[in-house]
């Protein structure tokens, strides 16, 4: 629910009504099931998401828009052994933008399906220099997840490439799943179908987490950054972190914790069972021309 206070700063219903909206769109946009009523803060952030709507109109996507990549790291093999690719924009107008804010103001506007091509094609060029056995998470919004024409262009990008189809990722998040879940469904298993894999992105924050798992075909979790923070003091966190470990070996998935930023915070994971570890401990997200040379520094890195 969004709300907002009638007070004299109000001279029509119509802004009244705009704020409780936008006061709306935040609990959507940051959790549902929660009251946010209007505030300075949220004046702020409407006013800095009107500039971004007006720059992204006339933002030229191929020149301001690129990839960046994080690596991910598998701890048994000693080795990085995929790489997450990140979506920028660094705007000439306002500077840099992050994702979280422009992907959905793109949505709104209806240019998010160009803008998830252009990054997936500067991905997969990148990819094409990468070892073999190296993969490519590259994340879905909820626009793309629920639009076939988007996915069947990703499908036919990827098999124009040439690059082993299983060596792609396509992570989503349960809130995308919210929007449409039987298309979400359906086109998952076109994606696996073409031979890529599926993750499951924050696993653990959604609301119906467990029957995702069980209704979704899916190849990988991906444990959210919040149960890692605190993991070696937080016994809820362990106890999460423990039983989608032990969720994941029974169901034959993948798990990738994320958001390690400590060698306590990896160690501890490692310690639980964690084979596939990612986050600032080992490397930021990094622009293509520096993907080689950190390949080149990490031999050896889950001992470093």
């Amino acid at each position: 629910m969004g709300a907002c206070i009638i007070c004299d700063d109000y001279l029509s219903a119509q802004m009244l009504y705009e704020h409780a909206d936008f006061a709306l769109y935040h609990v959507k946009r940051t959790g549902r099931g929660n009251l946010e009523i209007y505030s300075e803060t949220l004046e702020k952030e409407r006013l800095h998401l009107n500039r971004i709507d007006q720059a992204l109109r006339t933002a030229d996507i191929h020149a301001e828009l690129y990839p960046v990549f994080q690596p991910i790291i598998d701890m048994d093999a000693n080795e990085v052994c995929a790489f997450e690719s990140l979506a920028r924009w660094q705007s000439p107008t306002i500077g840099a933008v992050s994702p979280a804010m422009f992907i959905p103001v793109a949505e709104s506007l209806g240019m998010i399906a160009d803008i998830t091509k252009l990054m997936f094609s500067h991905s997969m060029i990148e990819m094409a220099s990468w070892p073999d056995h190296m993969r490519l998470s590259f994340n879905l919004s909820a626009y793309d997840v629920t639009n076939q024409t988007v996915i069947k262009a990703l499908i036919d990008m990827m098999h124009a490439s040439q690059l082993a189809p299983g060596r792609f990722v396509f992570e989503i998040t349960e809130t995308a799943l919210l929007q449409n879940f039987e298309t979400a469904r359906d086109n998952i298993n076109l994606l696996r179908q073409a031979g890529a894999k599926v993750a499951l992105d924050d696993f653990g924050t959604g609301y119906s987490s467990l029957s995702h798992v069980q209704t979704l075909p899916l190849d990988k979790l991906k444990i959210d950054r919040s149960f890692v923070k605190d993991i070696e003091t937080n016994t809820t966190s362990q106890t999460i972190v423990r039983s989608i470990l032990a969720l994941c070996h029974g169901m034959h998935m993948e798990c990738v914790a994320e958001g390690a930023e400590t060698e306590s915070q990896v160690r501890f994971l490692q310690a639980m069972g964690c084979q596939f570890i990612q986050g600032y401990y080992f490397a930021k997200p990094m622009p293509k021309e520096q993907v080689q040379p950190y390949l080149a520094t990490a031999t050896g890195i889950a001992d470093s």
